[in-house]
This record gives structure tokens, C-alpha cells and sequence, in this order.
């Protein structure tokens, strides 16, 4: 992905990586008996952020992983925890995500 760091992911490439996950495991759910309701996910996540200036100042906020962990200071990592609620966007009000390739009628 353009601007990786080597150890080091975008906050947004690692929320559109779970994305991609969610998706693939909610086809992987295709035919199968039971299924999952993803209610809520808790992401506690560790990053550091940098400050760029120039034309496209601003700042970044990155995800370590394990390779980085040795790298980056440790007062310039944060601790963050995101609460998502994945909903279905084809959906006029947004549905609740299923990790299958039944959903529930909603009139039911």
C-alpha cells in the first residue's frame, strides 16, 4: 500500500483491511448451518503519530505490528480503541452485518 512504513500501517489501511476480512469471511459463510451476527467489533490498537509538513501537511496515524514494536519509541506510542458497528450499506437505515449469506428477513 502506498505510504506503508515498514512495520507500520495507515490507521485507515488497517480498517479497510478488516473490511476485506469481514467480506471474505461473510462469503466464506456461503451454505453454512450457523452463522454470526457481528454485533460489535473492539479494536485495541497501538500507533504512533507523525507530522508532516509542506503542501499536504497534517498528521498520520499508524498501526504497529510486532516487527515495529523495537523501532518506535515508546513515548510516541498511543493506545487506541475503536468501537465499530459494521452495518450493510446496500440497505436504506443500514442492516446488521452477517457473517453468512443469509440475512434474516427484516419484517420477521
Amino acid at each position: 500500500m502506498s505510504g506503508e512504513k515498514e512495520g507500520l500501517i495507515q490507521l485507515s489501511s488497517a480498517i479497510a483491511n478488516l473490511r476485506d476480512e469481514l467480506l471474505t469471511a461473510q462469503h466464506q459463510g456461503n451454505n453454512k448451518e450457523i452463522r454470526f451476527k457481528v454485533e460489535e467489533i473492539d479494536l485495541d490498537l497501538s500507533v504512533a503519530a507523525t507530522k508532516t509538513g509542506g503542501v499536504e501537511a497534517g498528521v498520520k496515524f499508524w498501526v504497529i505490528d510486532a516487527k515495529a514494536k523495537g523501532e518506535v519509541k515508546s513515548e510516541s506510542i498511543m493506545k487506541v480503541r475503536l468501537k465499530l458497528k459494521p452495518m450493510n450499506s446496500d440497505r436504506k437505515g443500514g442492516l446488521d452485518v452477517y457473517v453468512s449469506d443469509r440475512v434474516p428477513d427484516p419484517s420477521a
